[in-house]
């Protein structure tokens, strides 16, 4: 299992915003939903939201402090975590690989990050 652990805060987030996100994507993605996001935490304007272009999974409601958020990507499925406590998973991308680490902004909503660890385990 590929797990990428963040201590990040969307401290503006009222717009769904697929375009800002943190998480994993080729180089080249600026939307966690488009071909190339293999997993990515954004806000739908409600809910913190893990997104790639395999699915999308809704989690907790929305708030501007900072969590420790983890994705973990398996061979079939990735399920992601805040705080500890997971909040679901989608289907692992399984064609995109490899993959680095991305935290982008686009227009309404800021990510603030603290640290990042990437790791296998």
């Amino acid at each position: 299992i590929l797990r990428v652990d963040m201590f990040a805060a969307f401290p503006t987030n009222s717009a769904n915003e697929p375009g800002t996100f943190v998480g994993l994507s080729q180089s080249a993605v600026t939307d966690a939903t488009a071909a190339g996001s293999g997993g990515a935490i954004t806000s739908d304007g409600t809910n913190f939201v893990l997104k790639s272009d395999a699915g999308s999974d809704v989690g907790a409601l929305l708030d501007t402090s900072f969590h420790k958020f983890r994705i973990e990507f398996g061979s079939g499925l990735t399920e992601w975590f805040i705080d500890n406590t997971s909040q679901g998973t989608i289907n692992t991308e399984a064609d995109i690989w490899p993959l680095a680490f991305k935290m982008i902004g686009s227009t309404t909503n800021e990510i603030r990050l603290g640290w990042a660890h990437i790791w296998y385990g």
